[in-house]
């Protein structure tokens, strides 16, 4: 090997330049996985940026709201926002009160140009409007829910009937621990194909005491539990 590459000789010194131009040659077709700089290749229409900005988290089910669109919550004065939360807190369940972080969710999410109003205590209709000018755009109903099973029908069936007429979210607020997927499937177990069909429109949050949020359901849909809500 040593004589192949020896300088001392015109064959050694031919060799050793032939290996040199050999290795050090600049390649003319870079293939898949090469580090070289590409020129970038162009973006029709900027696909790039409506791919960057299309995503589907963040906007609230039901509603048109954009994930970076300002909540309605937040365009109120503070002092407002501080006794909308108070009057939901007071108008809950006193063994099982809304806890301040539920009931500020609540109050969030609502449909672009709208602001939100709590009914107030003794008050019939849902807890919550979201209302633009005179139209009511969604309507929510917050119960905080100690107990078990039983208690959640009972509950859920008057929300459904005397509170949102049929149409709206309910929020409910129960303890840390509870299967909640379990109360969806034992509650929709009891009724036909049919009878959920008449709860269309009609969706179910769930949060626990401490504020975690424990998922969203479609009560005409079967165990169809929509997204673990944001709100």
């Amino acid at each position: 090997m040593e004589r192949l590459f020896d300088r001392r000789t015109e064959e050694g010194r031919a060799n050793l330049a032939a290996f040199e131009a050999l290795i050090y040659e600049e390649p003319t077709d870079l293939g898949p996985g090469s580090t070289e700089d590409h020129a970038a290749a162009p973006d029709p229409a900027g696909a790039a940026d409506r791919a960057e900005t299309s995503g589907e988290d963040g906007a609230a089910p039901g509603s048109d709201e954009r994930p970076d669109a300002v909540d309605p919550f937040d365009l109120l004065p503070e002092a407002e926002r501080a006794e909308l939360v108070e009057r939901l807190i007071a108008d809950s369940n006193p063994r099982f009160p809304l806890a301040p972080v539920n009931a500020e969710a609540a109050l969030r999410g609502g449909p672009p140009g709208t602001k939100p109003v709590v009914a107030g205590e003794g008050v019939k209709g849902a807890d919550i409007e979201f209302v633009s000018d005179t139209e009511v755009r969604l309507k929510r109903e917050n119960k905080s829910i100690g107990g078990g099973f039983n208690s959640f029908n009972r509950h859920l069936d008057h929300a459904i009937q005397e509170q949102l007429d049929g149409s709206g979210e309910i929020w409910i607020q129960v303890r840390p621990g509870t299967d909640v997927d379990r109360w969806i499937r034992r509650w929709q177990g009891v009724r036909t194909d049919g009878r959920l069909a008449d709860y269309d429109g009609v969706a179910v949050v769930f949060r626990d005491s401490e504020g975690t949020s424990l998922g969203r359901y479609a009560l005409s849909e079967r165990q169809h539990r929509i997204a673990d809500s944001e709100t």
